[in-house]
């Protein structure tokens, strides 16, 4: 999934986004949960804006920042939702 996740596939976003809110299977990291879900939104699976928004309830002011230049971050390095590969 991950790598589905990181290739932009928004199914595979999103439902990375859940595993790491819940911490199932991988460390609980709402930051990342936050980033995961936003780029699904992103790439127009808008089923990611619960996910997105309890992550963010969760989010320090620090940890918000994190999620948003991890975002930042992965966009810059993928061109756009044509990138799929």
């Amino acid at each position: 999934m991950t790598s589905a996740a990181e290739r932009g596939q928004p199914t595979a976003q999103a439902l990375l986004g859940v595993l790491y809110l819940e911490g199932r299977g991988v460390e609980r990291d709402p930051a990342l949960a936050f980033m995961w879900c936003d780029l699904a939104m992103t790439y127009g699976f808008t089923d990611a804006l619960d996910c997105r928004d309890e992550a963010g309830g969760m989010l320090s002011l620090s940890e918000a920042e994190r999620a948003h230049h991890l975002i930042a971050q992965w966009l810059g390095a993928h061109p756009g939702p044509g990138h799929l590969k």
